[in-house]
């Protein structure tokens, strides 16, 4: 889990880096600290991606210093729970303004939260299912195959 958690908050700093290069229209910009710096301060999907990391990096710490344990869990989950909801920020859901805006935004958020839901539990499943000594193996491969279809449908 702690290697998921940090892959979350490098790919928070990849994509920052990348958007810079993208808005500026040159590659050589994600390595221009002060055009980095601009779109990090200056733009809420910069924005986002700063809170994204910093909450990714937050939570590896807690479970780090908590060793796992019962709390730290929780305060990393609650740390979690916010990076999930920074893709809102970043997305279509941040476009709207005014009071249908927040409803859009928190629309956003709730389905992030219900989909990083679905995706944790499906892995979990296809780990039980793999650790189950009776369990056929054609059970386990029919629960990945069936999520790589309907990954499209859903999208």
């Amino acid at each position: 889990m702690l290697v998921s958690i940090l892959v979350l908050a490098l790919s928070a700093g990849a994509g920052l880096l990348l958007q810079t290069a993208m808005m500026a229209g040159v590659a050589t910009a994600a390595l221009d600290p002060t055009a980095v710096a601009y779109v990090a301060q200056s733009t809420e999907l910069g924005r986002a991606h700063i809170a994204r990391a910093g909450l990714a990096f937050a939570a590896a710490l807690v479970l780090i210093a908590g060793r796992g344990g019962g709390v730290a869990r929780w305060i990393a989950v609650a740390l979690l729970l916010g990076a999930v909801a920074s893709f809102a920020w970043s997305g279509h859901g941040a476009s709207t303004e005014g009071g249908s805006g927040l409803l859009h935004l928190a629309a956003d958020i709730v389905h992030a939260w219900a989909a990083a839901l679905w995706l944790g539990a499906l892995i979990a499943f296809g780990l039980l299912l793999r650790r189950s000594s009776g369990a056929d193996p054609r059970a386990s491969r029919g629960l990945w195959a069936g999520s790589r279809l309907q990954a499209p449908a859903r999208s």
